[in-house]
């Protein structure tokens, strides 16, 4: 995946000297993260190799009305499992954390924390996400103002057009200046708190109605700053699951 501050910081330099005509017609041809809709199949239980490629919290009941019930018997540490193949050839397992050492004797509904095992770390952000998407009515969003957002960082980036930004969550802060036009500021129903944004498009030469226009258009990137990983795939889902 092409996070937005490195693919922008690239364009901006080629877009020097360009008219804004230019700067536009070359995002919309050059695109944003073309994300690629998941589909999971159950599959028979089999060896998946790979490794830990991410970890979320749900609760068990979730999974089962999700996927089913789970396969049982993993290992020594490991009750619970499901197996999948998705839509791109990837096999991956979600299963039960590896902190619950009497897994014989651990009651399901009190495991909040599962793994997934597969080959590639990155893709960890797809398959959670696709996850959150679907568990997107534990999740609620309030905007608040932006001296409420405290100790967060760019955990990642997500795809929307500003119309389903503005659809979701109201229109954003008037906050122009020199990189950033466009902000939302949120909270949710636990007390998180995020920060979506349009960085460095602002400086290279477009106005609010070219961002807009870009953004409707081209499938761009908007920075999302929240306080970990986990949060910020909860947000990606829950965006997901409304496009």
């Amino acid at each position: 995946m092409k996070y937005l501050h490195t693919y922008n910081e690239s364009l901006r330099d080629k877009m020097v000297g360009k008219s804004k005509e230019e700067i536009v017609a070359s995002i919309k041809n050059s695109g944003g993260d073309k994300s690629v809709d998941l589909d999971f199949k159950r599959i028979e239980p089999k060896s998946v190799m790979g490794y830990n490629i991410g970890s979320f919290k749900t609760s068990y009941n979730d999974l089962v009305k999700l996927f089913g019930e789970p396969e049982k018997g993993f290992s020594e540490t490991n009750t619970y499992y499901w197996d999948f193949n998705d839509n791109q050839g990837r096999d991956i397992r979600i299963y039960d954390h590896k902190e619950y050492t009497d897994v014989l004797n651990t009651d399901p509904d009190d495991i909040t924390t599962w793994e997934v095992l597969g080959y590639q770390t990155g893709y960890a952000n797809e398959i959670i996400s696709y996850i959150y998407s679907k568990l997107s009515h534990n999740f609620n969003y309030e905007r608040i103002p932006v001296n409420e957002i405290d100790g967060n960082s760019v955990h990642g980036s997500i795809t929307c057009s500003y119309d389903k930004m503005v659809e979701l969550f109201g229109e954003p802060d008037d906050f122009d200046t020199y990189r950033t036009i466009f902000q939302w500021c949120l909270k949710d129903n636990k007390g998180d708190t995020y920060r979506i944004y349009d960085k460095n498009i602002n400086d290279i030469g477009l106005d609010k109605e070219d961002v807009v226009h870009t953004y409707n258009d081209a499938g761009f990137q908007w920075n999302v700053e929240c306080s970990n990983k986990d949060d910020y795939r909860k947000l990606r889902g829950y965006i997901n699951s409304k496009s």
